[in-house]
């Protein structure tokens, strides 16, 4: 019954990961709302206040045991930060980036990816980079629905954007460009990549074709 009040977009991907992957977008055409799986983020550049303070304020401590672990050192971080903030950067970029260059100081990371809508940099390299003709189809199809919000199914919601904003977080993708983002902060997400392709896990864009 939801038909009747939803058109919907599905993307299939043959296997990537050990069992087939499909993105989804839904419009609901009464309030012009576009709602999606994975493809789009938008991290706010404050913390939600969903987060407890003691988790964010635990992450944002200079000597934060998985900032050490990771960067293998407890120096470093950055000054003049709330801990609360410098933990919700943390957060977010041990999530999209599996750690970035640094992770003591993830600043440059979340500057690259907060407060815009974008594609998130694990599935870009993991998933998305490798179906680039495959995802330009799909954006052309749901473009011509009229939403003027999204709602992504994680991260910030509902995100004020139209059909453009979605060209325009796509645009990078699609041509196979960095969209901003450093490519120190994708080096985690390289090797893993290299390794998940040694291992036939997942494959490059030409044989998926």
């Amino acid at each position: 019954p939801w038909l009747d009040d939803f058109d919907c977009e599905l993307l299939p991907v043959s296997f990537i990961g050990l069992a087939p992957y499909t993105e989804a977008a839904f419009f609901h055409r009464r309030t012009k709302t576009l709602i999606t799986t994975d493809l789009f983020v938008r991290v706010s550049e404050t913390p939600p206040e969903v987060i407890p303070e003691a988790k964010l304020e635990a992450l944002g401590n200079p000597d934060s045991f998985l900032a050490s672990l990771v960067s293998g050192s407890a120096t470093g971080s950055p000054k003049n930060i709330p801990s609360t903030v410098l933990g919700w950067m943390r957060m977010t970029t041990l999530a999209l980036f599996l750690g970035p260059a640094s992770l003591l100081d993830p600043t440059s990371a979340f500057g690259s990816i907060s407060g815009r809508l974008t594609v998130s940099p694990v599935l870009r390299v993991l998933v998305f980079g490798k179906i680039r003709s495959s995802i330009e189809e799909w954006t052309e199809k749901i473009m011509k629905w009229p939403f003027d919000k999204i709602i992504p199914a994680h991260f910030d919601a509902p995100v004020r954007a139209g059909p453009d904003d979605v060209r325009n977080a796509l645009t990078c993708l699609i041509r196979g460009r960095a969209d901003g983002v450093h490519e120190a902060d994708l080096k985690n997400l390289r090797v893993i990549n290299r390794l998940l392709r040694s291992l036939g896990i997942v494959k490059e864009e030409e044989e998926y074709m």
